[in-house]
Formats: structure tokens, sequence, C-alpha cells
């Protein structure tokens, strides 16, 4: 599959997995056991929380939005708690805290990055990355981007328009250590609709729309490497 969609549970360590994957969070006395892979980066086209799209994910601030709290920024924000959900049931340990959208490299792909020079490696991973970003903008932000209210009371839940944003992670290997280009974008459970209001992300159309989102980034990938 070009692209997969899966939960992400609120436990801590599914934030872990993400965050302790970077290079860069690797203590100096874990030089051999820590992560490897490139820095997460966010997808934040509408610049929500004053963390600029393409940026450096901040650890603080992803298990902040993983809990599903509004992160403090500035850091001196001291409300309350209860004033920063983004969601009823922030932090509550049974919710869905994000939802993952993998987009991975064809195998052969993924060999010549491996076997490649530096130069052209970097390369490689570039064309990935942009592709990855043409499927998040003309797919998840364009069409998966909604929440649900109800207006009324006694009334149906209406599907409403809403920003998202996400954390987008490039990892270059399978879990059994196999070269694999991919990245994970972590689409955080909540949204911000047009009344300024939170709620949580309506999930369905991120798997209605999941394999269009994976057509367009190979086809992306495709077009990247050519050039």
């Amino acid at each position: 599959m070009v692209a997969t969609l899966g939960k992400v549970s609120s436990a801590r360590q599914s934030a872990d997995y993400y965050i302790h994957s970077q290079a860069s969070h690797r203590p100096a006395e874990e030089y051999y056991t820590a992560g490897e892979e490139p820095d997460g980066v966010w997808y934040n086209p509408h610049g929500m929380f004053g963390l600029k799209d393409g940026d450096k994910v901040l650890a603080d601030a992803f298990y902040t939005l993983h809990s599903g709290f509004h992160p403090r920024n500035p850091p001196l924000d001291f409300r309350p708690q209860e004033d920063r959900k983004l969601t009823r049931n922030a932090g509550r340990h049974d919710r869905t805290a994000a939802f993952d959208l993998t987009f991975s490299a064809d195998k052969t792909v993924s060999a010549v990055w491996a076997m490649a020079k530096p130069e052209l490696r970097a390369e490689i991973a570039k064309a990935h990355e942009d592709a990855v970003r043409s499927a998040l903008d003309l797919i998840v932000k364009e069409h998966c981007s909604w929440t649900r209210h109800r207006p009324d009371s006694n009334g149906d839940m209406e599907v409403i328009p809403a920003k998202l944003m996400a954390a987008t992670f490039q990892h270059h290997s399978s879990r059994a250590n196999d070269p694999q280009l991919h990245t994970h974008a972590v689409i955080f459970n909540f949204a911000q609709a047009e009344d300024g209001k939170f709620r949580s992300l309506h999930a369905q159309p991120l798997y209605a729309w999941m394999r269009t989102a994976g057509s367009v980034y190979r086809n992306a990938l495709a077009y990247n490497l050519r050039q």
C-alpha cells in the first residue's frame, strides 16, 4: 500500500514513538540506542497556535497537542487546564489522539535511496517529502478538513468545514530495519471551525480519501524523481 491510515492512541508511548525516533532527541549517553531519523516538521498551513508551517516539531507542543490541549504559547500562558481543552475528552486515556496517514515509497525507490551517495540520497528524500506535501495540500487539506456539531440541542449532527494540522515524521527504515523511505503524517484529532471553536476531527473523510491521497503522492513522487 502506498498510503495507510491508522489511529494513534492517547497513551504516552504512542507519542514517544514519533519523538524518540528523531536523532536530535537522542541523549549523548544513548548514542547507539536512540533515534536516527530526521526531525519532524509541522504541517500547519493555517498557522494554528503560532507554530510555523514547515518548522521543526517541538516535543513539548507535540505531546500537548497529542493529549488534546492547547500548547502554552507563549510559555507563560498559565490558563487552567480545563480552559486549554481542544476537545471535550482531552486528556482521557481512551481517546483517539490522532490519525497516522503514512506514505511509503516503492521498494525500488527505497533500495536506490539506501545505495545512493549522500547527495543523491538527500535529493530522493526531498522528492519524497515534496510528494507527501502535495498529497496533504491537495487531498487532506481540501477534502478532509471537517468537524461536526449540533446547532440545535434536539437536532441532527451537521458536518462543517474546519482547519486541521499535523506533524510529519520522515523515516528511512521499517520496523524490521529494512530500507523503507516513508513519512508518518500524524493528523491531530481536533479541528477549528469557522466559529473559532475546537472540536474533534470528523475522521470519515480521511478513510474515504486515503487511496486518493496515496495516488497523488505516488504520481507526485514519480514526477519529482524524473525532475
